[in-house]
């Protein structure tokens, strides 16, 4: 049984509470707080209004089935169960400690409510005249009422008031900002006439009465409230009054209750023919159409959002008493909305239009729905027996396998008949509603996207994905969208202008978004999967105010790309011969359009867009195209794009361009290809060779500078390792160290052989290494070819395994001696066998997934940028944390850009807790839940062993190397993987703050160490830095001419390859690392190296050398000299003596001695080092 950890699911730390009590809302010790009207012993308390009756709960046999459901789950999945149950006891609000205040706040405020007199109805211009003596502005909606308006004004009292929304059925979350108690406040239907949902002439009346209430509730002093104007969900015909708490302290202040109070508007469903408002229908008669007797209004654009809007103010109430009887209905139906709730908020999604207009209240009408329909033959989805878990599962389900835009659905018997378009509808027939009516055609398809996605990683069963559905945010766009772009706001007059004569929706900025998404989405094709829009969200407004305002003013659309399609340079159109298509084609795309003959004979309408330039990508020219082409070309201009043409910019030079991003690793591939073949065709080796495989980034497209990047430069590249492995043979030697010797007689025999056989001219040189470890690999083989590739060949034998294995199993042996053997092994099986298996892998994976080599590359230069390059972790590590992002990137799809697939890995780095957490990757896809379970019992065992991560620091693991976990982490400091987190969680608050704001100073801070929380730097001379790094601003040396007589005889390729070969891979930067890591790691310093950009080796004092230690001790470890501490002790003055004479001695500590520290080093550095920087 694993133990559930808290979990953070909205940014902060989350704050253990109690679990609210599991009442129903028919308790009659919760109702008082809930419904302010005075009867207290019914579902829904209203006065003048219908009452509810609780729906029954199943018995009998429908019982015991839900009962044994309930089992069912729970044995499938103990551990999400328990997970899920403390998850909801954490973000659950406790009403009966939060919501006290709030409780007395809203039997004032309905007595304030009903205080209020009443108006006698007067014009329009009165209304305004009056208010505007009381400094309130009417809210009136867009366009404002005619000033010649027949239709009067006025206020009368309510006909009731109840709470609604999630704190009238008790299924709010916890926020991170604020909670919302939304209380309704039904309009007597007497200020209504019949025809007043016409033309906006509710919307008006609506307004009107929202402003008595606020001058109202101004007048009444004892609340101590302020009172603001706010969208509800950011619909402009729907404002309601905000009333947030003064903090004042006094009888009704709530601001203990972290809520504000929304007062909304709604009428009985009876005041409004339904039938009139179906989204079908047409209720704004535009001013071009003349007047209504003339104009038919089926022949008028329908008018779906304000009808909707109009709708969901008649059901306000109705709503509330079906959400009720469906929460008595099922059990778990509140629980189930409450994951729902947590779910949405993590993928950032809301009632609001700006979240997309899908929240908590739009998921409970959806699941109330399907608990009465949306199955076959309209029987109900959802059983009332289903557990929380099965409820929430099986409305994604529904959101995810039904295209509710191209096949609207309709629950309940009406005559209704919805027609496809690129909104979403489910019509609720009961109400008259489409609940969806907020959702934009974007925003739907994300919806969709997300659900799929979550039910996919429900499904898998091998792993634990209860984090990747509710604790992780998958709303940062960075991490998100695989491109980005900032489309400025046209002025007013220009909203106007593109929204004139358009009814879809009252909302200008929306109707120019929906234009602009669908340009998009017709002009990008199949280049991207989705495209989303993220609007301006509306903010609260001064009763004395005119408007909201906008949070900013731009738009932010982001794109879910098809890797190999995004960067197609050509796209094809219509034949020339199709004359209405080719014109229509023409039409959209103007002088971009041409006629071009293809190989096939065809003729065809194409487009030709430009893919040799990196920084600027073929959707970034079609996205400054079209805008400018449909818009405005001063809006095109103004385009900001975030995406892989900064990202690129990022890596060595040549930057990839196209689809094609690992051929520029191609004249490495093809040396390797070359070199199998000529080993392969030598004569008078004794053995045949069975295997040659890589064994280096280089070769796995994973290195981060591209070898030979230079083609007929003369440069070598840097030796990429390879193995190779002969035939079984029974005269190979059955000691170690013998076996070792026979390996370098192989060697020194095929350089010999290259040398002479090969068909290019090679350079051959035999290496010795690991001189102190005589069991382990002794030599390997440098083979440069003239052309540059250069391989370093080491021969595996696999009788090593065995043989070490059966010395690590010999109890005589010593204990040092058996740790030689375990090293030894490690090292074998690591180098020999997991290398190759791991190159393969990526190499595999890397042309499944172009973009994982550039994220792999991009990855390691930011760790090398924060001075954590391959001498503190492995390569193979990092390439890890990177085919992990691609291979399983719940809770995102694959990434189809370089900037996603790098932003999630150092997501994922900030969230990952290496102490308590093992690193799985799974390059196969189909990892069995019993093979988790079995790395994970490894990792624990781990863990009790080594409780302090002395030994094993991060455990990460793939399905190939057994389990083992420590192939690629061995002699990782703990220390570096805390920094390691550290900076990655740095870089994520930058990406939370700066991404969408300034996008290229976000970039420079990723990739800039904080070199000031190091203790010293060691600042190095250029002459131990490589020549070609990007800060080197060494000049070359200009030529001295010379006599001709005079100069030297020109060397073959063969000699330029002989006197380079020695100096691969030579660094003295990285040599002096490794003499100061000998010396002084760990018990006095870590060492951590920056060649590149800064030329510094910076260090970490250990805690003994900064602390100090008490007492005097010999062998310490480090560097120190004794310091008085002032204290004094007695002590027996001779411990060999028979009396007890003693003395007072003082005590001494131990301290550091960091001067003489930094002395030694920088004579070990000698002419290496120019200065030494102490910082702490």
């Amino acid at each position: 049984m694993h133990a559930t950890k808290r979990r953070r699911t909205d940014g902060t730390s989350p704050t253990p509470v109690a679990a609210p009590s599991a009442t129903s809302v028919t308790d009659s010790s919760n109702i008082a707080p809930t419904n302010v009207a005075p009867k207290a012993d019914a579902d829904v308390v209203v006065r003048n209004g219908p009452s509810t009756a609780p729906a029954k709960r199943p018995s009998g046999k429908s019982e015991l089935e839900a009962d044994d459901i309930v089992r069912m789950y729970e044995s499938k999945s103990n551990l999400f169960r328990l997970e899920t149950e403390e998850l909801l006891s954490e973000v659950k609000v406790n009403y009966e400690k939060r919501m006290g205040p709030v409780d007395k706040f809203l039997h004032r405020l309905k007595t304030a409510i009903e205080e209020i007199p009443e108006k006698a109805a007067v014009p329009v211009l009165d209304a305004e005249k009056d208010f505007k003596a009381q400094k309130i502005h009417i809210p009136f909606p867009d366009p404002r009422p005619p000033r010649d308006a027949k239709y009067k004004l006025g206020y009368e009292k309510p006909t009731y008031l109840t709470v609604v929304g999630g704190y009238a059925i008790k299924n709010m979350i916890k926020q991170a900002d604020r909670n919302e108690v939304d209380v309704a406040v039904a309009m007597p239907s007497s200020l209504f006439q019949e025809k007043d949902y016409l033309n906006y002439r509710y919307f008006y009346k609506r307004a009107y009465y929202l402003a008595c209430i606020a001058s109202g509730l101004q007048a009444s002093k004892d609340l101590a409230v302020k009172i603001a104007y706010e969208l509800l969900d950011g619909d402009v015909l729907r404002p309601v009054l905000v009333l947030s708490p003064s903090g004042n302290g006094g009888e009704y202040d709530f601001s203990a209750s972290k809520c504000v109070v929304r007062i909304l508007l709604g009428v009985q469903g009876d005041v409004f023919p339904p039938k009139k408002l179906y989204p079908s229908k047409n209720c704004v008669r535009s001013s071009t159409a003349g007047t209504e007797d003339k104009a038919k209004a089926e022949d008028l654009p329908a008018t779906a959002f304000y009808n909707s809007s109009l709708i969901a103010d008649t059901s306000v109430f109705s709503y509330l008493k079906f959400l009720h009887s469906a929460a008595t209905s099922a059990k778990a139906f509140k629980d189930a909305n409450i994951l729902a709730s947590v779910w949405l908020r993590q993928r950032g999604f809301g009632s609001t239009i700006a979240k997309g207009g899908f929240g908590a209240l739009e998921w409970a009408q959806v699941q109330a729905l399907l608990l009465k329909g949306g199955g076959p033959k309209g029987q109900a989805l959802l059983s009332p027996g289903y557990s929380s878990y099965q409820m929430f599962k099986a409305v994604l389900q529904y959101i995810a396998n039904n295209d509710l835009a191209a096949s609207p659905a309709v629950i309940g018997d009406s005559d209704y008949k919805p027609t496809k378009s690129d909104s979403p509808v489910l019509f609720d027939s009961a109400h008259g509603l489409n609940v969806l009516f907020k959702m934009s055609a974007w925003a739907y398809k994300m919806l969709r996207h997300e659900a799929s996605i979550t039910v996919s990683v429900l499904n898998k069963s091998a792993f634990d994905q209860f984090d990747n559905i509710f604790v992780h945010r998958v709303d940062q766009p960075c991490q998100r969208f695989d491109a980005l772009f900032h489309l400025p706001l046209p002025e007013q007059e220009d909203l106007s202008t593109f929204a004139e004569n358009d009814l879809t929706y009252p909302d200008k900025v929306l109707v120019f978004a929906r234009k602009v998404y669908r340009t998009l989405a017709r002009g990008l094709t199949d280049r991207s999967r989705r495209i989303s829009l993220q609007l301006p969200s509306s903010r609260s407004w001064e009763l004395k105010s005119k408007g909201p305002g906008k949070s900013t003013s731009h738009l932010v659309i982001g794109l879910h790309l098809d890797q190999e399609k995004a960067n197609r340079a050509v796209d094809h159109g219509p034949a020339a011969d199709n004359k209405k298509e080719a014109a229509v084609f023409r039409k959209f795309w103007g002088e971009k359009s041409e006629l071009r003959r293809f190989k096939d004979g065809s003729i065809l309408e194409s487009l030709v867009w430009d893919i040799k330039d990196s920084r600027n990508p073929v959707i970034n020219q079609i996205v400054r195209y079209l805008i400018g082409k449909h818009f405005k070309q001063e809006i095109a201009d103004s385009l900001s794009f975030i995406g892989d043409s900064e990202y690129m910019q990022l890596l060595p030079k040549p930057h990839p361009t196209g689809s094609n991003v690992t051929g520029i690793f191609q004249p490495a591939m093809s040396g390797f290809e070359t070199l199998v073949k000529d080993l392969r065709a030598l004569e008078g080796i004794p053995l045949h060779i069975r295997h040659i495989s890589p064994a280096d980034p280089a070769l796995r497209y994973a290195s981060v500078d591209v070898p030979l990047a230079a083609a007929g430069s003369g440069d070598l590249m840097q030796p990429a390792d390879v193995i190779l492995q002969f035939e079984t043979s029974s005269r190979w030697p059955d000691d170690l160290a013998a076996i070792q010797k026979t390996k370098l007689a192989f060697l020194l025999k095929i350089a010999e052989l290259m040398e002479e056989q090969a068909e290019e001219s090679i350079s051959a040189r035999v290496g010795l290494e690991n001189p102190g470890h005589p069991i382990q690999n002794a030599g390997y083989l440098d083979l440069a070819y003239a052309s540059g590739p250069v391989y370093r060949i080491r021969i595996f034998h696999e009788r090593e395994e065995v043989l070490l294995s059966r010395k690590l199993k010999d109890k005589t042996a010593s204990t040092a001696v058996r740790e030689e053997y375990a090293l030894s092994l490690s090292a074998l099986n690591r180098n020999f066998v997991q290398t190759p298996r791991l190159t393969q892998s990526i190499q595999t994976a890397c042309h499944r997934h172009p973009l994982l080599s550039p994220t792999i590359r991009l990855l390691k230069r930011w760790f090398r940028a924060h001075l954590l390059d391959s001498h503190h972790i492995e390569d193979e590590f990092i390439e890890l944390l990177a085919v992990r992002t691609f291979l399983q990137p719940y809770p995102y799809s694959t990434p189809a850009s370089l900037m996603s697939g790098f932003m999630r890995t150092l997501s994922f780095l900030a969230t990952w807790d290496w102490r308590s957490e093992p690193l799985i990757v799974d390059f196969s896809s189909e990892m069995k839940s019993s093979t988790v379970e079995s790395i994970t019992r490894v990792f624990e065992s781990h863990r009790k062993q080594d409780p302090g991560f002395n030994k094993v620091t991060i455990f990460a693991t793939t399905n190939f190397d057994d389990s083992i976990g420590t192939y690629w982490t061995t002699g990782l400091e703990k220390v570096v993987a805390g920094r390691m987190t550290m900076v990655a969680r740095a870089a994520s608050e930058a990406v939370k703050t700066m991404a969408l704001e300034n996008h290229s100073a976000l970039i420079a801070t990723l990739f800039t160490p904080a070199t000031r929380d190091f203790h010293f730097i060691l600042h190095l001379s250029p002459k131990a830095l490589p020549t070609d790094r990007p800060a080197s601003k060494a000049k070359p040396k200009k030529e001295e001419k010379q006599y001709k007589n005079l100069l030297p005889t020109p060397e073959s390729e063969a000699e330029q390859v002989e006197k380079k070969l020695p100096l691969l891979g030579f660094s003295p930067a990285r040599l002096l690392l490794a003499d100061l890591t000998r010396v002084y790691s760990p018990n006095s310093a870590l060492f951590f190296l920056d060649e590149v950009r800064y030329g510094v080796i910076t260090g970490l004092w250990s805690p003994g050398m900064m602390g100090g230690r008490d007492g005097w001790k010999v062998g310490v470890g480090f560097s120190s000299f004794p310091v008085g501490t002032g204290e004094k002790s007695k002590k027996k003055k001779d411990e060999d003596a028979m009396d007890e004479d003693e003395e007072e001695v003082e005590s001494v500590k131990l301290v550091g001695n960091r001067a003489a520290v930094l002395a030694e080093i920088a004579r070990l550095g000698g002419d290496l080092v120019e200065r030494i920087e102490v910082l702490q």
